[in-house]
């Protein structure tokens, strides 16, 4: 032990504690505390070994957590598809998770490592690279934190984070780790955004974004619910991409329609949504997140969307 003490103290900057007194315990939770949840959700896919060296880096620390994976395969360096998957999925999860969140296209660089707390004590954990704006219109964070302290990470790497400090932070979060530990606090109103397009309403025509395209090419707009008072009133509306229309029907679920015809509805999440029945919008329309649309009654002719 003293020499593997001695070999973390060489490699780090700061020597107050050493890493494997971290590790045996030092601001663990008690055995009466049920362990906490880790979910963790990156652009590192099942192919390499990376996410299995993520969860291996939590679960050396803490061999009782209960990680539970999101998804790791976000679109390679698409900050804006993690940060909608991960405002999805956190509300689902219980108080007191402890997310781990890697799509991380600057690691190495000037771009803080962070660690965020909600009012209700879930944790967020990742580089503050606009992967949290969405997650901060669904949840109230509270505080924030740049993670510095080189005691609770491993020596670092330029280029694996994952490994070398966000899941060794995760993993003492859910030891009951104070979050103030890691590093100095910030306002969290200084967090990196990212650039949103809001949805709006002009009389019976939507216009919004689309966020987010699944594995089934259904086109996830910004468009909520309450906007869309418009839709169930009538038939058939329009979906304007670009210069290009589309004709599109209402509906309550994909197989209100004929297979492979456009059907809009408001889906699971509470947004509008335009779907193919059995095949992919995203193809047979060409929409791909980012996108601007717009959608009017059928017998109108709806503004085109300005560029995005």
């Amino acid at each position: 032990m003293a020499g593997h003490s001695s070999r973390v103290r060489r490699c780090l900057s700061s020597t107050t504690l050493a890493w494997g007194l971290l590790a045996l315990g030092a601001g663990c939770r008690t055995d009466a505390e049920p362990p906490h949840v880790i979910a963790v959700i990156t652009d590192y896919g099942t192919r390499d070994f990376y996410a299995g060296v993520l969860e291996g880096s939590i679960l050396r620390i803490d061999p009782e957590a209960h990680i539970s994976t999101i998804t790791h395969e976000v679109e390679p360096f698409d900050i804006r598809e993690g940060s909608y998957l991960l405002a999805q999925a956190a509300p689902a999860y219980p108080a007191g998770t402890v997310f781990v969140t890697i799509v991380d296209p600057g690691v190495g660089t000037a771009r803080r490592p962070v660690v965020l707390r909600a009012t209700d004590g879930t944790l967020f954990v990742g580089p503050d690279n606009g992967l949290f704006t969405k997650v901060m219109h669904v949840m109230d964070i509270s505080s924030a934190y740049e993670i510095t302290n080189g005691e609770l990470v491993r020596p670092e790497s330029a280029t694996f984070h994952g490994r070398d400090i966000f899941g060794p932070i995760a993993a003492h979060l859910g030891r009951g780790l104070d979050p103030a530990a890691v590093g100095p606090s910030f306002d969290p109103a200084t967090l990196v955004r990212l650039d949103e397009t809001a949805p709006a309403v002009r009389g019976d025509t939507l216009t919004g974004e689309v966020v987010h395209v699944d594995r089934y090419g259904n086109l996830i707009s910004n468009i909520p619910a309450a906007m869309a008072a418009s839709l169930h009133a009538r038939d058939e509306f329009t979906m304007v991409v670009g210069n290009v229309a589309f004709p599109v029907r209402v509906g309550m679920t994909y197989g209100d329609v004929r297979e492979r015809e456009l059907v809009v509805l408001v889906n699971a999440e509470g947004v509008v949504e335009v779907a193919a029945n059995m095949a992919s919008a995203s193809s047979l329309c060409g929409v791909r997140a980012g996108d601007q649309v717009s959608l009017a009654p059928a017998m109108s002719s709806p503004e085109t969307p300005a560029a995005g």
